[in-house]
């Protein structure tokens, strides 16, 4: 016996001892899209490991053995998953379903080229929380069970609270949340260029027009997804622009997502209670909230989070009036419905498809009555359809046609075969890869943990016996995913977006699940590993919850926060703050996007703000807007607000260097001077995190190892200058020579096998009389290197001895 519980106890202490260190491999690292310790290296031959600061090449077939094990390693250990196992398999109904179930949950777990990290990190994080849920149990058995008892004290609590305080502490928590994201992470500012553009065309909704005249000249002023024919408007169908606008006519446009969000989290409460009970609703509610998806989202402007919530409301009074009839039910059913046309018209018809189906199929049994509310539903459906309808033919000219179709042709619409943009043909192995990616981020984003998110919304069907609205919610999500196998075009904004509609049918699901496991767990079948079984179960849950909470929220935040995509709140709080007023103010084009939606669609607010085209481009603004203030914003680490006056430009490529004055030169390609035999291109630095000035640098590959890359400064006399560098450090960058008029001032490797900067101070430069090139020129690479390239963040020219950060 002695022997015996030592052997438990060396078997808890290693399990604990390896899931510990399984979760730390597990832990994210900085990029959303590699939420782990791991990074592909060389595509699929080896991996990059970071770890305590130290990086190493992993060989992948060491990397998928680990990983098989760490499936596998729960079940080694662990003598009640194993009798449990064992019990299901001795049944052949619950064999085949057990079966069906684990083959689309690894369907779902392929692997691509973009998702194989996650799914890696994903396999050791779940064998990590296994293996520690299965070690406390075995080394302390009534900690176990003292944990599964507090867990099961909570849960009644929160089954137990009055109905209407439940509901309004889950709303409150998740509004709060939203704000607190909205502020913190995005600065109150839309960050994608499909928020700007509805922002703005809700500014022209608030002033009573549908369009606007297109703007002269329109290259400085104009963002991308705006159609700038006959009028000027964006892409977008209204129905989420025009909630915007109400959140404009409040003064606080942000509120939308967040109020939609919230009221989401309350609807899959009352969901949950219409198709199952009272408890899965509750369970549904309380994912919901903690969901990082729902949260990120819910804090930006972007429209998927109105669309979700009219789907639900859909599913939700479509459910009643199954069940009851009644005029209301079919009226609210057919009219969210059709309103979420008018916001995702894909995701809301694709989504509903199921229930259009069984709705049918419900005719021959149900009869005239089922007949007249589908009839009141459709019609219902149809109001907002038909004003879809009307702003189609108000702004493009056809009821039939769309924003999107209008600006990009039907080459651009889902199909195999079209190309959109990007002038590839889509083809279903494409489709298939754009799939898996989709499900790989859902595992990540749902919820957060180390272990699938979608495991038990899967899974779950094997161990309950499935009623009709659990197949109407699965087949809702399948549909999504066929349907967005069909589109060409993929990303991956504040989660994989294009499922977001997903997200409702799969907290229910997974609540279902949850529910269902519970009593499973509390059958007679399997009263001798109940105890020890009951006590891992709720160990894991608790374990993946504390996860997703103290690691993968707080990555992500870190992620986001960083002037995410082209939103930079900190730019547009620095030239507010100015109080300008009748004033022009000509902005960097690559900050140009965070104050588009601030303009009035007119142009004639009291501040104007217009993308910088140099002195040519303009003149002919100023021109236009005669008697205003003139400002440029210098685009640096204080962005500041200075008077207008003429570019340091006097040549192409040139920038006049002021006798005993300052200058810096951001590393934008516009502003650029000479890129000789280059390929370059500017990279935003917001994922890696701080370090970089400006949140971008200037990333170039020579086509040859020889190739120079540099800018020419004009000076009128000759002077000693300092020059202060910042370079980019990365896997692919090359051994970099700094040359000043053909004379080598130093020579620095650029390789690194992570992203990071490298400051270089060049003291007592000799600047001549006329035209003078500072060069930065690849001289070789690092063995270790993958290329060639260069990264400059910024330059600095000061006057010799002044290490001032003057000129920003």
């Amino acid at each position: 016996m002695a022997a015996g519980k030592s052997r438990n106890a060396f078997a808890g202490l290693a399990a604990l001892v390896s899931g510990l260190g399984f979760l730390y491999l597990s832990a994210p690292h900085v990029n959303p899209w590699d939420l782990s310790c791991l990074d592909a290296g060389d595509a699929w031959g080896t991996f990059r490991l970071q770890c305590l600061g130290a990086v190493e090449d992993v060989p992948t077939w060491v990397v998928a053995a680990l990983s098989v094990v760490c499936v596998l390693a729960p079940l080694l250990v662990h003598r009640d998953l194993r009798a449990t196992l064992a019990l299901t398999l001795r049944r052949r109904r619950a064999l085949l379903g057990t079966a069906a179930s684990v083959t689309i949950l690894l369907f779902t777990l392929v692997p691509t080229d973009r998702s194989i990290e996650i799914l890696l990190g994903m396999a050791l994080g779940s064998a990590g929380v296994g293996l520690v849920a299965a070690g406390i149990v075995a080394l302390c058995p009534r900690l176990g069970t003292a944990v599964a008892g507090v867990a099961g004290t909570v849960a009644r609590r929160v089954a137990d609270a009055p109905r209407w305080a439940f509901i309004a502490i889950v709303f409150g928590f998740f509004f709060i949340a939203c704000g607190l994201g909205n502020a913190l992470l995005f600065g109150r500012i839309p960050h994608v260029v499909d928020e700007m553009d509805q922002l703005f065309h809700a500014r022209m909704f608030l002033e009573g027009r549908v369009t606007v005249p297109p703007p002269v000249p329109l290259e400085a002023f104009d963002l991308t997804h705006m159609i700038s024919g006959q009028a000027w408007y964006s892409q977008y169908p209204p129905g989420h622009t025009l909630l915007l606008s109400l959140g404009l006519w409040l003064g606080v446009p942000w509120i939308i997502n967040a109020l939609f969000g919230s009221l989401t989290v309350v609807l899959l409460y009352w969901l949950g209670r219409e198709l199952y009970h009272e408890n899965v609703g509750r369970i549904a509610a309380v994912l919901g909230a903690m969901s990082p998806f729902l949260l990120l989202m819910s804090s930006s402007f972007m429209n998927h989070t109105t669309a979700s919530f009219f789907f639900l409301l859909f599913c939700l009074f479509f459910a009643r009036m199954a069940r009851l009839g009644g005029i209301l039910n079919a009226l609210v059913a057919g009219g969210a419905l059709g309103y979420a046309v008018t916001i995702r018209q894909m995701d809301a018809v694709v989504a509903a498809v199921p229930m259009a189906v069984y709705a049918v199929v419900r005719l021959r049994s149900r009869g005239p009555s089922w007949a007249g509310w589908c009839g009141i539903a459709l019609a219902a459906f149809g109001v907002p359809v038909a004003g879809l309808l009307a702003f189609n033919d108000a702004t493009n000219g056809s009821p039939w046609v769309s924003g999107f179709e209008v600006l990009n042709g039907a080459n651009a619409l889902p199909g195999f075969g079209h190309s959109g943009w990007w002038g590839i043909p889509h083809t279903p192995a494409r489709g298939l890869e754009w799939t898996l990616q989709n499900l790989a981020g859902l595992h990540q984003y749902l919820f957060g943990w180390p272990i699938p998110s979608l495991l038990f919304a899967i899974v779950g069907f094997s161990w309950l016996r499935p009623r009709v609205w659990d197949w109407l919610l699965g087949t809702s999500v399948v549909a999504l995913s066929l349907a967005y196998a069909t589109y060409w075009y993929h990303d991956w904004t504040l989660g994989p977006r294009f499922m977001y509609s997903a997200t409702g049918p799969l907290l229910l699901l997974t609540a279902r699940s949850l529910d269902a496991l519970g009593d499973r767990l509390r059958s007679p079948r399997l009263a001798s590993v109940r105890p020890e079984l009951l006590s891992t179960c709720v160990l894991i849950l608790m374990l993946s919850s504390a996860y997703a909470a103290i690691v993968t929220v707080p990555a992500l935040a870190r992620y986001y926060s960083r002037h995410y995509f082209d939103g930079n709140a900190s730019i547009v709080r620095a030239v507010e703050a100015r109080h300008l007023h009748n004033a022009l103010v000509f902005v960097p084009a690559f900050h140009f996007p965070s104050f588009f939606p601030l303009n009035d669609p007119l142009l004639n607010g009291d501040v104007v703000y217009a993308r910088d085209h140099w002195d040519a481009g303009n003149r002919e603004v100023m021109a236009r807007y005669s008697g205003r203030r003139y400002y440029r914003i210098h685009s640096f680490e204080d962005y500041e607000v200075l008077p207008y006056v003429s570019p340091q430009a006097p040549g192409d490529g040139l920038y006049a260097l002021a006798q005993g004055r300052p200058l810096t030169i951001e590393a934008l390609t516009s502003q650029m001077g000479l890129l000789e035999d280059c390929v370059s291109r500017n990279r935003k630095t917001g994922e890696f995190g701080s370090g970089w000035k400006n949140h971008d640098y200037l990333e170039v590959f020579p086509r040859q190892a020889e190739s120079e890359v540099g800018f020419a400064i004009a000076a009128g006399v000759a002077e000693v200058r300092t020059a202060s560098l910042v370079l980019t450090r990365a896997p692919s960058y090359g051994i970099v020579s700094v040359v000043l008029n053909e004379t080598m001032l130093r020579e620095v490797d650029l390789y690194s096998p992570v992203l990071d900067t490298v400051d270089l101070t060049l003291p007592q430069l000799h600047f001549e009389p006329g035209v003078n090139f500072l060069i930065l020129r690849v001289v070789g690479k690092n063995p270790a290197s993958e290329s060639f390239g260069i990264g400059l963040d910024y330059l600095r020219i000061l006057p010799a001895g002044d290490s001032s950060p003057g000129g920003f």
